[in-house]
């Protein structure tokens, strides 16, 4: 994604940034991508405060970290209109791509290694997913 955003520098993608919806509600996503018009209206203080346009979460071992990144994280990003949220499984070598549906995050997407992610968000951007897991 950053030879993509090199080429065509419609955003910033940031790497361990913590979240602060409320004072309830914080998280510090893996990957974060943010579009250049709306950083203003996210960031706040040096740090995102509202609804972020791509969360990246790469799934860490074991069920209770998997429980919180594939359910609680994923209806706290609906909450607070986050765009589009991918979940990347290492284990199963795979990506799962959510979009934001009204109030809700909808799978749109499951994709394996031969397959490509794509995003409305990153005009003309694509990747197979066999280069995610061969960094």
């Amino acid at each position: 994604m950053g030879n993509y955003l090199n080429a065509n520098p419609v955003g910033v993608i940031v790497p361990g940034a913590g979240a602060i919806f409320s004072n309830y509600d914080a998280v510090i996503p893996d990957l974060v991508f943010v579009r250049n018009e709306r950083w203003p209206e996210v960031v706040s203080d040096n740090k995102f405060t509202a609804g972020l346009d791509l969360v990246i979460e790469i799934l860490s071992p074991g069920k209770e970290n998997r429980n919180r990144d594939l359910l609680v994280k994923r209806q706290l990003y609906a909450k607070y209109g986050i765009a589009e949220y991918w979940i990347i499984d290492s284990e199963n070598r795979s990506v799962e791509v959510y979009r934001s549906q009204g109030a809700r995050l909808e799978s749109v997407a499951s994709l394996r290694e031969g397959q490509q992610v794509t995003s409305p968000l990153l005009p003309d951007f694509s990747l197979d997913v066999t280069a995610i897991f061969s960094l």
